[in-house]
C-alpha cells in the first residue's frame, strides 16, 4: 500500500498470522504516526528495505549502559544537513539514537526515557531516534559504523556517499525480549533510512520505544514520529525514510492479538 502524504484518507489491509498454538493475530497496515510535513518540512514513511550488514567490516563502538561515543567525524568531503544545518560529526548513543549536539549536552539524553510524540520541547533535541529505548549494549551486542564513498554505498546501489550505523543484537535493559538489530543509513542527499533486521523481535516490539527525528528547534515543530510506544510497529524487514522529499510513500504495520484457543485447539486436533 502506497499513499502520498497529502492524502488524508487511508486504506487498511488486513491479514492473519498464527504466532503460537494459543494466539491468533490480525495484522493491520496503517499510516505512520505523523507522516508530515513537520515544521521543518520533513516527512516520514515506509520505503524499500535493503539491509546492509557491517558487523564484519565496520568500526566497532564500545558503549556501557547509558553511554555515548563522539564526536565522530564524518568521512572527508561528507557533510550531513539536518533541519537546515550542516554537520561534520555526530554522536552514537547507547539507547538507540544518533545525535548532532555538543558533547556536554549528551547527558540530557542518556538517562531520559523515550519521548513520544516528537517533537517534544523538553531536552534533548537534534537527534535521529532509530529505536529509542532503554537499551544495554554493555550486557550484549555490538555497535558499528562505516562510511561508503560515492558509488560504493550498498543501499539500493545509491550512487552517492553514505554512512551506516548498525546496532547489532542489542538487548533492552532488564526486559525479557529478544535482542534487536537495526541500523540507520544517512545518504549524502540528506535522506535518513532506518531499517530493522531482527526476525525474533516479537509482537510487542515498539511498545516502549520511539522511532523518529527531532531538530534543534522542536518548539517550531521540528520533529516527526514514525512510531512510538505502540506494540508491533517495529518488525523484521521494516525500512522507514525521513526526508524533506514530499514524494516518499508511507505505511506501517502492527499486530492486534486475538485469543482464539478453541479454534486453534480444533486445528491442532485435526
Amino acid at each position: 500500500m502506497s499513499i502520498h502524504p497529502v492524502v488524508q484518507s487511508l486504506v487498511f489491509l488486513f491479514w492473519i498470522t498464527i504466532f503460537s498454538c494459543q494466539q491468533f493475530f490480525l495484522g493491520i497496515a496503517h499510516g505512520a504516526v505523523a507522516p508530515g510535513p513537520d515544521g521543518g518540512g520533513y516527512y516520514s514513511g515506509r520505503t524499500t528495505y535493503d539491509w546492509i550488514d557491517i558487523s564484519g567490516t565496520g568500526t566497532e563502538v564500545q558503549l556501557d549502559d547509558e553511554d555515548f561515543s563522539g564526536p565522530i567525524n564524518f568521512a572527508p568531503g561528507f557533510t550531513f544537513a539536518f533541519y537546515g544545518t550542516s554537520y561534520i560529526n555526530f554522536y552514537i548513543q547507547s539507547n538507540g539514537l544518533i545525535s548532532f549536539f555538543a558533547d556536554s549536552n549528551n547527558a540530557e539524553i542518556i538517562d531520559q526515557d523515550n519521548q513520544c510524540q516528537l517533537p517534544d520541547t523538553n531536552p534533548p533535541a537534534n537527534f535521529i531516534a532509530l529505536m529509542w529505548d532503554d537499551l544495554d549494549p554493555f550486557f550484549d551486542g555490538n555497535i558499528y559504523y562505516q562510511f561508503f564513498s560515492a558509488g560504493s554505498c550498498p543501499y539500493l546501489s545509491y550512487d552517492g556517499a553514505c554512512l551506516v550505523v548498525e546496532y547489532h543484537n542489542i538487548p533492552v535493559f532488564e526486559r525479557d525480549l529478544s535482542a534487536s538489530t537495526f541500523e540507520a543509513v544517512l545518504l549524502d542527499n540528506n535522506a535518513i533510512i532506518v531499517q530493522f533486521n531482527s526476525s525474533e523481535l516479537g509482537l510487542n516490539w515498539g511498545d516502549e520505544s520511539t522511532t523518529g527525528i527531532e531538530g534543534e528547534n522542536p518548539a517550531s515543530g521540528h520533529g516527526i514520529s514514525y512510531a512510538c510506544n505502540t506494540a508491533g510497529t517495529l518488525f523484521h524487514g521494516l525500512a522507514v525514510e525521513f526526508s524533506d522529499n514530499p514524494d516518499i510513500s508511507y505505511k506501517s504495520d502492527f499486530y492486534w492479538p486475538m485469543f482464539l484457543p478453541a479454534i486453534l485447539n480444533s486445528v491442532q486436533g485435526n
